[in-house]
């Protein structure tokens, strides 16, 4: 198993239908009406497009699974994270999730990593920026 180092990356790419954006609002009992109710959206922080937009915490899951499943993989502890959503994150647009790697510490078996969700049609216009410290003890 190859340990990682500073700079090595991984992206997926997504988008979020809004049958799953009602299912995580039931799940997560997150009932904000500014998803659900174009009034309340338009009063919102966010105005009009929060009627389409994704649950913060929901676009956020795909670090979870990609850290899990494929960067650094199984056995990945999530120990702590920092995100900035920067724009709302739509229903039916496509976008790439980055994760790159800040900096390991080996003796400690952790990694700083960078977590980006950008729109895969214009790349420069990260959605969601933040860092998150994971722990592995056989790829850190």
């Amino acid at each position: 198993m190859n340990k990682i180092q500073v700079g090595d990356h991984v992206e997926t790419h997504i988008a979020f239908s809004q049958d799953q954006v009602e299912e995580f609002r039931q799940r997560s009992g997150d009932t904000n009406t500014i998803h659900t109710d174009p009034q309340a959206a338009e009063r919102s922080a966010i105005g009009s497009d929060a009627v389409r937009s994704v649950h913060g915490m929901h676009a956020a899951m795909i670090f979870t699974q990609i850290l899990g499943t494929q960067f650094p993989g199984d056995g990945t502890v999530y120990r702590s994270i920092a995100l900035d959503f920067d724009e709302p994150v739509l229903v039916d647009t496509d976008y790439v999730a980055e994760v790159r790697v800040l900096s390991v510490d080996r003796k400690r078996h952790r990694a700083r990593l960078l977590t980006i969700i950008r729109e895969a049609v214009e790349p420069a216009r990260t959605v969601v920026y933040g860092t998150c410290l994971v722990v592995h003890n056989e790829r850190l």
